[in-house]
């Protein structure tokens, strides 16, 4: 997979409980394990996900300037649609994340699962045109499933 670039980013809305419960730090740590592992090259947004539109746009110049190949954009809680629009608007490939809840008692801390399903529509609905299909992953970074769904698109797509 010489010369493969992944670029990730999180999306989340500040109400929600993704960076009490550092959602997006333990994605970046374990996709990144992943890179080192499967050999593509990993760009991500450091540090939070992304939670306006002009922190998206921002990322968006950072993954066009290094030329991702792939772009995973994970919901790390619900998250407004503008912001992933201006990064489903790039012309690579584009695979959408959520995650489960931390717990199951209590308010709903991320609603992640609901984030996906907004970023699915938007697609389907305002980015009809898009040029490369997208594909959906759910479960946390180091599940069995997610794993071997990731594994899968990237070699089929660094083929």
């Amino acid at each position: 997979m010489d010369d493969f670039t992944v670029g990730l980013v999180g999306l989340s809305f500040p109400n929600f409980s993704a960076a009490e419960y550092g959602i997006y730090p333990q994605a970046v740590e374990a996709v990144q394990g992943m890179a080192d592992t499967w050999g593509f090259d990993l760009v991500a947004v450091e540090d939070a996900a992304v939670t306006s539109l002009d922190e998206a746009r921002a990322a968006r110049r950072r993954f066009e300037e290094a030329g991702v190949d792939f772009l995973l954009v994970q919901a790390s809680s619900f998250a407004v649609s503008d912001a992933f629009v201006s990064l489903a608007e790039m012309d690579v490939p584009l695979g959408i994340w959520g995650v489960p809840e931390p717990t199951l008692e209590g308010e709903i801390p991320l609603n992640s699962f609901t984030g996906l399903n907004l970023f699915a529509s938007v697609l389907r609905v305002n980015l009809a045109e898009r040029r490369w299909p997208f594909k959906w992953f759910y479960g946390d970074p180091d599940s069995a499933r997610f794993r071997r769904r990731l594994a899968l698109a990237i070699r089929a797509l660094a083929a």
